[in-house]
């Protein structure tokens, strides 16, 4: 396999496995209503995280290591010191740290809503997702190893046929039925 169609064939596996990831994710936390609303769902997850909650989701673990030295300045400083020191007002950390808790006090309401009023069209829905996911892995993963396998396949093929040389498939296949090209039938010559 080239170079090419391995960095090519991995970084279209990386991204078919993220938006199947993403849409069953966002079957599972949106709050659409039947398949079609579950569908949605996912296809506007898919569409909408990396740009709206990748960022969000890096301040927000910014802010979560640096919350200790943020109280601690709560307590001590002034609020002007406070706003030198971070550029916002007291008010607006405690505002941004509301709406986080709202989002994901809604995200938690919607997934418990979907597994016990709408357990099938949920698991339906995240179930097509994630097949949908598999088949385009697979179809990349073929295209990749153009229908050879990876190095794991064929070295288990190479082994497999060490030890069981009389297989119909692989290196060591039957010899064909009088140069045929088909394979002898079974127990023929034996």
């Amino acid at each position: 396999m080239g170079f090419k169609r391995f960095v090519a064939g991995t970084t279209g596996k990386f991204f078919a496995g993220t938006a199947s990831a993403l849409g069953t994710a966002g079957v599972a936390f949106g709050d659409g209503k039947g398949l079609g609303g579950k569908a949605a769902d996912g296809l506007e997850a898919i569409v909408s995280t990396p740009g709206n909650y990748v960022p969000n989701a890096v301040e927000l673990v910014k802010a979560a290591a640096g919350y200790g030295q943020i109280n601690a300045d709560l307590d001590l400083l002034t609020a002007r010191q406070f706003i030198e020191k971070y550029g916002v007002s007291p008010e607006q950390i405690i505002q941004g740290a509301n709406k986080t808790v709202g989002d994901v006090m809604q995200m938690l309401g919607n997934l418990y809503s979907n597994v016990t009023q709408q357990p099938v069209e949920t698991g339906a829905t995240a179930i097509a997702y994630l097949a949908a996911g598999y088949l385009a892995l697979q179809m990349i993963d073929l295209w990749q190893n153009r229908g050879q396998g990876d190095f794991v396949t064929r070295l288990k093929r190479r082994v497999g046929n060490k030890f069981w040389p009389d297989t119909r498939s692989g290196y060591n296949a039957v010899p064909t039925a009088g140069g045929s090209g088909r394979p002898e039938p079974y127990g023929a010559g034996r």
